[in-house]
């Protein structure tokens, strides 16, 4: 299906019902078979959809340009929940069993319980989170545009570790055998141990 404006955000693939799921610039989240590319539903938003979805079962879980987080089942048509921010959210959400971890520019990280479909806790870091956060152990990391990488325990949600960088963190942060690789927006890696 051709779209009006250009995507940012890549297509993900749901094994379970054979169908991609794409954000796009349109304001729309398409949902399309993966074996004929015949779009099966299609979710109208108040903004953009820039950063690709994550996806757990039926339900994707994404940020807009809106300054809304959705909670999409996607399989029923049915969104779960909306949660409103202050500002734009540009990052892709993590997923851990049924807790969903959302960066936005409102300088929060936002905690969502997909289970009871609730907002549970957020996390006020002082500057916009871009970097879409990863989970490296049992810590949740993810970085800041005032270059603060942060780790907070995925359970208890307390943070860990703040590392202070010389430039803007807008990426997600890799871990490899006992090294994290940080790619900051100055187009410098960084390799640490925590």
């Amino acid at each position: 299906m051709p779209t009006r404006e250009k995507l940012h955000g890549s297509p993900v693939y749901s094994k379970k019902h054979d169908v991609l799921v794409v954000g796009t610039n349109d304001s729309t989240v398409l949902v399309v078979k993966a074996s004929t590319g015949k779009v099966e539903r299609l979710l109208k938003v108040g903004g953009p959809v820039k950063y690709h979805c994550a996806l757990a079962g039926d339900l994707a879980v994404f940020g807009s340009f809106d300054g809304k987080i959705y909670i999409w089942d996607f399989v029923r048509d049915e969104i779960k929940l909306e949660v409103q921010t202050e500002d734009i959210v540009y990052s892709r959400p993590l997923i851990c069993d049924d807790i969903a971890f959302v960066g936005c520019a409102d300088h929060t990280l936002r905690i969502i319980d997909l289970g009871g479909f609730s907002e549970v806790h957020k996390i006020d870091v002082g500057e916009k989170i871009h970097s879409s956060p990863a989970l490296i152990g049992s810590n949740v990391v993810f970085g800041t545009s005032a270059g603060e990488l942060i780790a907070l325990d995925r359970f208890s949600f307390d943070i860990k570790y703040r590392l202070q960088f010389p430039e803007r963190l807008t990426n997600t942060t890799l871990w490899h055998e006992g090294m994290l690789y940080i790619y900051a927006f100055d187009n410098k890696m960084w390799a640490v141990t925590l």
